[in-house]
Order: structure tokens, then sequence, then C-alpha cells
């Protein structure tokens, strides 16, 4: 746990140097900048070809810090409406009623059928598990885990990474190679990517401890 929460810090320290650099490179530009416009002459044009860096380095700090997180909203965005739209979800009320009165194999006939017509469904795939969840059938949540994620197609949600999560939960360091794979997909928000990378670290000093 020492190591997770180092790398943590680590992580936290390693963010505050970028962002004091984009402070001192926009301080520089508008420093030299506003310097040289009020300068005017070749002092002005001196002045701002020393300011024409700072602008440039601040652009490209900027770029690193804001990019990404920027690129996973927009990409989660558009994703997802693009999935609402091809494949509205599934009224799954029912199905949970069912689960909450204790009639499993009804509900369960009913959200394997919901499967079949809608693979891709995270709402399905998470209804599905929490009702073997409550049967206590554990291969029947690994089966449905993995099951959804060998679907293409399958639509953004936060189902998603309650899933991986859980199944983490279930078979551990087995379960490494799916995580690491979808924490690198451009679907997730960061948020969501940070929940499964903080995961993946336990999950190696889980491994670690027990050598």
């Amino acid at each position: 746990m020492a190591k997770i929460y180092w790398a943590g810090v680590g992580e936290k320290i390693c963010k505050m140097l970028w962002y004091g650099l984009l402070i001192a490179c926009v301080w520089g530009m508008i420093r030299f900048g506003l310097g040289g416009f009020l300068a005017g002459g070749l002092s002005g044009v001196g002045s701002f070809l020393v300011a024409l860096p700072f602008g440039v380095l601040a652009g490209l700090v900027g770029w690193r810090l804001f990019a990404p997180a920027l690129a996973d909203g927009i990409t989660h965005l558009l994703l997802g409406g693009a999935g609402k739209l091809k494949a509205p979800p599934p009224l799954l009320s029912p199905c949970a009623g069912m689960i909450a009165a204790g009639r499993l194999e009804e509900a369960r006939a009913a959200l394997l059928e919901l499967r079949q017509q809608y693979p891709n469904s995270p709402e399905v795939a998470e209804l599905l598990f929490q009702l073997f969840e409550r049967s206590g059938d554990r291969q029947g949540q690994i089966a449905v885990i993995e099951t959804y994620f060998q679907t293409s197609d399958r639509q953004p949600g936060a189902a998603n990474v309650m899933l991986l999560l859980a199944y983490a939960d279930l078979i551990g360091k087995g379960a490494v190679p799916l995580l690491r794979s979808e924490s690198g997909r451009s679907v997730y928000r960061a948020v969501e990517k940070r929940e499964l990378q903080s995961r993946l670290r336990a999950l190696a000093e889980n491994e670690n401890l027990s050598a």
C-alpha cells in the first residue's frame, strides 16, 4: 500500500511541476510580449522574439496538461451520444423488480433475452451480474463480465467501470490484461481511467506482497 501511496504523491508532484512550468511560460510571454508592444521600434521586435519561445512552450505544456482530458471528454460525449441514438437502453425496471422480489429465475430468463437483443448494453450486463451475485453464482458473475467485454461495439457508461472493478475483485491478478486493455481506450473519461489504473496498481502491489 505504501508504494501505491507514494506513486500517487509522485503523480501530484509531477503535475504541480507541469503547472508551474506553464505559469512561468505564460508570465514570460506576457512580460516580454507586452514590454515589446509598449516599447515599439527595434527593441519591441527584439522583445517579441524573446516572448515567442515562451508562447510556443506554453502552448506545448498546455497541450500536455489538458489535451488528454479534453479528448476523452469529447470522445465520450460523441460516442455516448451516438450509442444512445443507435441503440436506446432497454427498460430494465421490471427485471430489477423481479430481482428485488426474489423471482430470480424469471428475472434471469428475461435478462438473457434482453442480452440477446442488446449485447452491447452495459446496463443489461450490470443487472445480470447483480442477479448472479444475489443468487451466489460466482461463475455466473464472471461469465457475464467476460461475455460482455467480448462485444466489440459495447456502449460507454459507468456500468463498464463497475463491472471491471468487480471482475478484479472476483479473479484478482487474472483481471489485469482486461483492465489494462480497457484503461487505454478513449471511451473512458479521465476519472474512470484513473479508477482503473488505481486498481491495476493495487493488483500489482498485492502480487508483489504475495510473491
